[in-house]
């Protein structure tokens, strides 16, 4: 079976049957992800040397990227032994997923597209994760991910997360028609890699989020003690459509921007989109790490002007929300 070797030189067989990322989470090696069914665009990594084969048609990636050598490896496998351009996440942030039980206890609608949902856990059953991680719920054989909103605390066993309701989706109809407090749901997680991971050198933090993107991002501010006494700046720009969409207002030492596409004529703040507004302000992108999360445009955007502006590739992170 071929042989994959990382940037720091860290390797490991990948099975004939499996991706690269699913290859690599079986050897205890955790590679940046999201969806991992090559949507998201997060697990996209650099072909230095070797063959390697999609496991479906590569429809995220453009031309141009390809013919770089760019790929995603939870679409790929090796066909020869590969060296690929991509960095492991320390193994010390890695918590094991789980699939627990869990039960409905508040539903709070925000506005008739936006609903606050409130999961609890048995006491005994925590579910330890990193702020900013996401879950999949299941119901009735149907699996969804959300981002979970809340920060981690080990004394707390409830779980929030802010849920948009997108027309003919069959969890939409769940959660918006037919759900009530006490179902009794399942739990997987925690998953992905969105999160704080210590080695940001930046004064500089900036977050951007469009729609429910905040979620993650207000579970790893909530937890800010630390991030401010490290950084200089925090920034928090916040997408939505209208102002019944801005669900949180963040701890006053933190720069927050919230950004309307669609004002009416109520609305005295800013307006268009989030990463223009940071460019417009002219942060020092140079001395700035970036977390994104929200639509993919907006993140696709958001990187290729950031990066013309000053930020160095390396210090973009993102979460791209898509729709299943």
């Amino acid at each position: 079976m071929p042989k994959v070797t990382l940037l720091n030189k860290l390797s490991f067989i990948c099975d004939s049957n499996k991706s690269i990322l699913d290859s690599a989470k079986n050897n205890n090696i955790i590679l940046e992800y999201s969806c991992g069914n090559g949507r998201c665009r997060t697990c996209i990594a650099k072909l230095k040397s070797g063959v390697i084969e999609n496991i479906n048609e590569e429809k995220i990636l453009s031309e141009d990227e390809k013919k770089e050598g760019y790929f995603l490896t939870c679409n790929t496998f090796p066909k020869t032994d590969i060296l690929i351009d991509i960095m492991p996440v320390d193994e010390k942030f890695f918590i094991p997923k789980r699939i627990i039980p869990a039960k409905i206890s508040e539903l709070k609608y925000i506005s008739k597209n936006l609903l606050k949902l409130t999961l609890r856990i048995p006491p005994a059953t925590r579910l330890k994760y990193h702020n900013g991680q996401f879950i999949n719920i299941i119901r009735n054989g149907t699996s969804r991910s959300y981002s979970i909103a809340n920060s981690f605390k080990d004394t707390s066993s409830a779980l929030e997360f802010y849920i948009r309701n997108y027309k003919s989706g069959k969890m939409s109809r769940y959660w918006f028609q037919e759900a009530k407090v006490d179902d009794l749901l399942r739990i997987e997680g925690p998953l992905g890699t969105f999160y704080i991971k210590g080695n940001e050198k930046s004064k500089n933090l900036l977050f951007l989020a469009t729609g429910t993107g905040l979620s993650p991002i207000k579970a790893i501010l909530e937890d800010n003690d630390q991030l401010i006494s490290k950084h200089k700046n925090i920034f928090l720009y916040h997408g939505a459509r209208v102002k019944e969409d801005l669900f949180w207002e963040p701890p006053a030492k933190i720069k927050y921007y919230p950004v309307l596409s669609r004002p009416d004529k109520s609305w005295h703040g800013e307006c268009g989109y989030v990463q223009n507004l940071a460019i417009r302000q002219k942060l020092n992108f140079e001395d700035t790490t970036v977390f994104a999360c929200g639509s993919l445009e907006m993140i696709n955007d958001a990187k290729i002007k950031l990066i013309n502006n000053g930020l160095n590739e390396s210090n973009f992170f993102y979460d791209a929300f898509v729709k299943s």
